[in-house]
């Protein structure tokens, strides 16, 4: 596969950076070579610590790992990798010649995400690092696609809050009116029945009437602040209750 070839198959905006680990110097320039041809850059680690150490620099978009490595193994890297790094999401491929399933399933169970036997092909190697940085690529739009529709929801929420917070404000205000009005009658005529008379009684009458036609027109001012709210314009209350604040009208 040449390179005019293989560098069309990185569907990426920016050349991606792929980490390469393997004690074996000539292992990792020919893995270099095969990488570097399909346009990508490439960063050399000589065990699973150099590896995690080149991480920290700078998170590579993949990882070629080999797994048999004095220091760290590629297994180990892989457990302390996927502890450390839990996000975003890095494609990790393991290289060995080793052939039994144990080390395999070993490397897969501890976070790897492919794997490739020495002596492999290079075209195949190629091919296998394409497909794990396309599956990069699409997890990370996936991840963006659920923030979108998290954030999303959450003003959707927010949107269904501030109507219920309106329609039971204006419910509220519609069932106290009516009421409130009716008391207000009534003061009205108390104090017209009680106006023309005298005495002590009378006059204390008279003056808790007009004390509850007061409270009652503070109440109307009230319904009709409540009507004009802003259920997101809120104030602390009690612990962790916020209550909304209602504006006096000038």
């Amino acid at each position: 596969m040449d390179s005019a070839k293989t560098s069309n198959l990185l569907d990426h905006e920016s050349a991606p950076l792929v980490l390469v680990c393997d004690d074996n110097p000539d292992t990792r320039t020919i893995i270099r070579a095969s990488i570097e041809a399909l346009g990508a850059f490439v960063v050399e680690a000589e065990n699973g610590q150099d590896a995690l150490d080149k991480c920290r620099e700078q998170l590579p978009d993949a990882i070629i790992m080999d797994i048999m490595m004095p220091v760290m193994s590629g297994n180990e890297f892989v457990k302390a990798f996927r502890e450390e790094f839990a996000g975003p999401f890095v494609p990790i491929m393991m290289v060995t010649a080793l052939s039994d399933v144990e080390n395999k399933v070993e490397g897969l169970e501890g976070g790897a995400d492919d794997y490739v036997v020495k002596p492999f092909n290079a075209r195949e190697l190629q091919a296998r690092v394409v497909a794990l940085l396309r599956t990069k690529k699409l997890t990370a739009r996936l991840h963006e696609r659920t923030r979108q529709l998290q954030q999303t929801q959450a003003e959707l929420v927010a949107k269904e809050r501030e109507l219920v917070a309106m329609q039971l404000a204006g419910a509220a205000s519609h069932k106290l009116k009516q009421p409130i009005q009716s008391i207000l009658l009534h003061c009205h005529l108390i104090r017209s029945a009680l106006k023309e008379q005298s005495g002590p009684e009378a006059s204390s009458v008279l003056e808790a009437a007009g004390i509850i036609q007061s409270e009652c027109n503070a109440l109307n001012d009230v319904l009709v602040q409540l009507e004009k709210a802003d259920p997101n314009h809120t104030s602390d209350y009690v612990g962790q209750v916020k209550i909304v604040e209602l504006e006096k009208e000038d």
